[in-house]
């Protein structure tokens, strides 16, 4: 599972607190894929840390229906069903390197820091 090799690098680092506009990778299993790539998606709501809605789209680019309440693995979490959402390892990476970081005042990964991460996803 693709989403093994991500773990490792959850220890390092805070929590990623996910918004609206952000990508992430969506993983099926009851939907037809090629190979174990993930899906594209964009968070379009937040339920809470742990559980978002998504816009998704498969292989061929068209649009997954029907993901709402979509459980989404942080830290150690293990999927409970088939179908998840997780960051993708640039983002772990990169909010890994920002908590190594010193910070002056707040070692966190701030509101400001995940909008510019996220204006350079897009980009």
């Amino acid at each position: 599972m693709a989403f093994g090799l991500l773990k490792a690098h959850y220890w390092r680092m805070q929590m990623i607190t996910p918004t609206v506009g952000r990508k992430v990778w969506y993983y099926d299993d009851t939907y037809h894929k090629i190979g174990d790539q993930p899906f594209d998606a964009s968070i379009v709501f937040v339920w809470n840390d742990r559980m978002v809605n998504l816009r998704a789209y498969d292989h061929d680019g068209n649009r997954i229906s029907n993901t709402t309440s979509i459980q989404f693995l942080q830290d150690d979490d293990t999927p409970t069903g088939s179908r998840y959402c997780a960051w993708m390892p640039y983002q772990i990476g990169r909010a890994a390197k920002h908590a190594a970081e010193p910070q002056e005042g707040n070692a966190s990964f701030t509101e400001q820091d995940q909008s510019q991460s996220a204006e350079s996803e897009s980009a």
